[in-house]
């Protein structure tokens, strides 16, 4: 059994855009595992998968990915780039779709999100992603999305960080951050369910939104919402934390390193790195990223064995 690659890119690739990749290629084939969409950085414009094209499983998903599986940097306008407009950037109709490494956001008016698993989309997983500047969410969970998962992704400068309207279902949030969204940072509809685990809202007009049924564990917010310890945006030590420019990589001395729950044996998901593929250690930090001083940097230009000063991954690295 195989994976079948499927490459996306400026020149020299399979396809140019991902709508053409996804309704260009067939459905599975006796032999394969999984399909998967691998893109060179640059900015592309919004696709969908719909249930007719693809029969997933859990042995047979769709992946869709940077070509290391995580961001480039933590902030806007660089790396592997789906932008919307009046749609959002990305839907899938369909379950067992993955998204690993890229950055979405929105351009126009309308109620667009960055990431949707839509009607039917369960068990779905987005990790290590990035949503901004959506007009309406920059995560979303629609009805019918029952175990999806969004594991360290980042949410920021969108009207909601991260909404759960997937009733009667369960829904996964870990080490996740909401920063500087209009109006919440999670939000769970009635009768859904959330649990957000080693995650942090800040700066939202609502730091956790609750109609439904909500569990934190070790999850935290700068205004107390839902009975959350406060930890202010300034406590976490950001790199950048100010609207428009930010740039959510903690730095020494932030009041989320070292705080949260470990997760490598989490029944849900097993949760070992971070957004950029650090190790996450025995008692991880709260968020998408983990700050790890003076370590070892690995899988990097200067070979194993350099001794980094500050933080093990950067974006120079």
């Amino acid at each position: 059994m195989a994976d079948r690659i499927v490459t996306i890119g400026a020149s020299g690739k399979m396809y140019t855009q991902p709508l053409a990749a996804v309704q260009g290629e067939a459905d599975f084939q006796p032999g394969e595992d999984n399909i998967v969409f691998v893109f060179d950085d640059g900015a592309y414009q919004r696709f969908y998968v719909l249930a007719s094209s693809y029969t997933t499983t859990s042995d047979h998903r769709l992946i869709f990915k940077s070509a290391t599986g995580k961001p480039d940097l933590l902030t806007r306008g660089s790396g592997v780039r789906i932008i919307g407009s009046s749609n959002s950037a990305f839907k899938a109709f369909l379950p067992y779709c993955e998204l690993y490494g890229m950055k979405f956001s929105t351009t126009g008016t309308s109620t667009a999100n960055g990431i949707q698993f839509d009607n039917g989309g369960y068990n779905c997983l987005a990790k290590n992603c990035i949503s901004y500047d959506c007009h309406n969410s920059g995560f979303y969970a629609a009805f019918g999305c029952n175990g999806s998962k969004f594991i360290n992704c980042l949410s920021f400068g969108n009207e909601d960080g991260f909404i759960n309207y997937a009733t009667s279902t369960d829904i996964y949030f870990y080490n996740c951050v909401a920063l500087n969204n209009t109006t919440t940072g999670f939000f769970t509809v009635t009768d859904a369910r959330s649990t957000i685990k080693n995650s942090y809202s800040g700066g939202n007009g609502t730091g956790y939104d609750n109609s439904g049924t909500i569990t934190l564990t070790t999850s935290f917010s700068s205004d107390g919402s839902e009975s959350t310890s406060i930890k202010t945006i300034a406590s976490c030590n950001f790199i950048i934390s100010t609207a428009g420019s930010e740039n959510l990589e903690i730095q020494t001395g932030s009041s989320l390193l070292s705080y949260g729950t470990d997760l490598q044996s989490d029944a849900i998901y097993n949760l070992t790195d971070d957004i950029l593929g650090t190790a996450r250690q025995s008692v991880p930090c709260v968020g998408a990223f983990e700050y790890v001083a003076s370590s070892t940097v690995i899988n990097n230009s200067f070979g194993s064995g350099f001794s980094g000063w500050g933080c093990k991954k950067r974006g120079w690295f």
